[in-house]
């Protein structure tokens, strides 16, 4: 919940045991664990160690500052088991993780500790096939208890129908919705660039609600890999805009200005707090370059979280 993340960043001797009533409308889930985790001072002392998930920075203080290594890891997942099961007691709960073949070891630790640590609960992850035997131990034997079901890509119309809808058209040509499909193997999301990058330059042009082919396949160079696609996309950019595209990523597919500047005076390496420090961008030309982005590019940005990760192989 937002109050107990914000509620974390009070100072211990002006929070006391506020509970959530301080911070009203702002409680998301079960705003009575609130009282029971900002009245432990357990949980206020190690505070500091959630803040790798959390939208801010809590600073060490002197418990968390003598933390370090494995201890601190495991000190940061019973405090986050404790937060969840405070915060989903006494209800039936599913969480979702996708693309876990780019989770690192410590989140699969984690992982593994909600499993074992939270009930009734329903895990579901999902992962590209083939890509278990290059996890960490801690996934592997996750997995080795899970239940499995194997999805297959999309088929030929179902390829086609979301063609249209990416696309905001009635009909396209068969021999692009045959193309796509070859190349994409009924990967929704190979489908989507391979489509609006044809779009994007010129290689197809909407009109009237069609989508016309504007040069011969034969003539057109596809590039081998989504991921070779969104970069070569990425890199018709100014040098600017890619930086700050990158940054925004990290923010989440939705984001606002401020947000894109505290995470630049996050990552301000000289430590002078000024947003856009780090990569060379003034903070008064944050705004302006974020508004100079074309809406092909915005689409680009409002995927990138997602799409960038899948963009590195398979489904």
């Amino acid at each position: 919940a937002a109050a107990t993340t914000l509620a974390f960043t009070l100072p211990l001797h002006a929070l006391g045991c506020v509970g959530s009533r301080a911070l009203e409308g702002l409680v998301a889930i079960r705003p009575q664990a609130d009282e029971e985790l900002l009245c432990s001072a357990r949980v206020l002392e190690l505070a500091p160690l959630l803040s790798p998930v959390l939208p801010l920075s809590l600073p060490d203080n002197e418990v968390t500052k003598h933390l370090t290594g494995e201890t601190r890891l495991l000190e940061a997942i019973r405090l986050m088991v404790r937060v969840l099961r405070a915060k989903l007691a006494g209800g039936r709960t599913i969480l979702v993780f996708e693309d876990v073949h780019w989770t690192d070891s410590s989140s699969w630790k984690l992982l593994e500790a909600v499993r074992k640590e939270l009930s009734p609960l329903l895990l579901v992850v999902s992962m590209r096939p083939g890509a278990e035997p290059k996890l960490p131990p801690e996934g592997t034997a996750l997995l080795a208890a899970a239940r499995r079901s194997e999805l297959s890509g999309l088929r030929a119309h179902e390829v086609e129908e979301l063609l249209q809808r990416t696309l905001g058209v009635d009909s396209l040509p068969t021999a692009v919705a045959r193309e796509i499909m070859d190349r994409s193997a009924g990967n929704p999301l190979f489908a989507m660039e391979f489509a609006l990058a044809m779009r994007d330059e010129g290689l197809v042009q909407i009109v009237d609600g069609r989508c016309e082919l504007k040069v011969s396949l034969d003539l057109i160079d596809f590039p081998p890999s989504v991921e070779a696609l969104i970069t070569s996309r990425f890199d018709r950019l100014p040098p600017a805009s890619l930086l700050l595209l990158k940054v925004a990523a990290v923010c989440g597919s939705e984001f606002s200005v401020e947000a894109v500047k505290r995470m630049l005076s996050r990552s301000d390496i000289d430590g002078n707090g000024a947003a856009g420090a780090a990569i060379g961008i003034p903070a008064d030309a944050i705004e302006p370059t974020l508004e100079t982005l074309t809406s092909s590019e915005a689409d680009m940005l409002r995927r990138m979280s997602g799409a960038g990760r899948d963009a590195r192989g398979g489904a």
